[in-house]
């Protein structure tokens, strides 16, 4: 597990900016632009948020951001995470099949030179 880092003047800032319940919800363009930092870093304020006890949900549907205002709309954002969570299994055992095969018989991931696109000469 994560270790909790300290909440600095962003974190609350972003906090700040999140409504209760999913029709409140802020999409992350917003609090970028509000806040004058960028996608990536607001992502990682949710996350240290969420990890220090603040329920920040968002379920992919491009409204955004919010506090959950029901059980419902945390438990609904747990099934998303599993979901996620059973994506990222399948994918990592899809990798770790190809390094075996990698490991074992090199051979089988080289690529064919031949079969790939050529581009056009201007």
């Amino acid at each position: 597990m994560r270790l909790k880092p300290n909440l600095t003047d962003f974190h609350y800032n972003v906090l700040n900016l999140l409504k209760e319940g999913h029709s409140q919800a802020i999409h992350g363009d917003t609090i970028s632009q509000i806040l004058g930092i960028d996608r990536r870093s607001i992502r990682g304020y949710i996350e240290d948020l969420t990890m220090n006890g603040y329920a920040v949900c968002n379920y992919g549907d491009g409204k955004g951001y919010f506090l959950p205002e029901t059980a419902e709309e945390l438990e609904r954002m747990i099934r998303k995470n599993a979901s996620y969570k059973n994506k990222f299994l399948r994918k990592d055992y899809a990798l770790k099949t190809a390094l075996k095969r990698f490991m074992y018989s090199p051979d089988t991931l080289t690529i064919d030179t031949e079969k790939q696109p050529q581009v056009a000469e201007n």
